[in-house]
């Protein structure tokens, strides 16, 4: 029995790393988008109060948020377009 616990443990583990290992690096053209959307949108997040934020580090969470707390923002056609070229469009909504 600890024989077989052991070996489950072990194989979790090796799974865990694994994919951390796959899932840890973005490719470049998922950089590139995001480096698009944060200078397009750096005035928008700027207004929002976002400007510490960065893609992938709650920017669009902060737009939404903002958006949804004051009716009258709307994001910049720059950013729009930045957003739906990364094919996130729902984001920009």
């Amino acid at each position: 029995m600890k024989m077989k616990l052991a070996f489950v443990s072990a194989a979790v583990v090796a799974f865990s790393i694994q994919s951390a290992a796959f899932a840890a690096e973005p490719t470049a053209e998922a950089k590139a988008a995001a480096a698009n959307i944060d200078s397009a949108c750096a005035q928008d997040a700027t207004t929002a109060g976002c400007s510490e934020k960065g893609m992938g580090k709650g920017l669009m969470k902060c737009l939404k948020k903002h958006k949804k707390e004051n009716k009258s923002f709307q994001l910049s056609s720059g950013c729009k377009a930045a957003i739906e070229e990364s094919g996130n469009k729902k984001a920009g909504k």
